[in-house]
């Protein structure tokens, strides 16, 4: 019973002895989870770029840039 207990505490990011900020430029401090975001965005729009180049795509190119745009803001707001 005791197992279920220290599951559902989770592990703390601060036991792993890691910092939060991988970088520090001036007073802008880049996190580890907005370099997630920033690979996720760039390797979605690499991969929906590639789907719209097909000859058979109901997406341009065009299209696939202006969806990734507009999902990038949607992450920032």
């Amino acid at each position: 019973m005791s197992f279920v207990v220290g599951a559902s505490k989770g592990i703390e990011f601060s036991s792993l002895g890691l910092d939060p900020v991988l970088l520090h430029i001036g007073p802008l401090a880049l996190r580890w989870y907005s370099l997630a975001y920033l690979v996720g965005i760039v390797l979605g729009w690499l991969y929906l770029v590639r789907l719209a180049d097909a000859s058979d795509a109901p997406l341009k190119r065009d299209d696939a840039d202006a969806l990734v745009t507009w999902a990038t803001i949607g992450i920032v707001a």
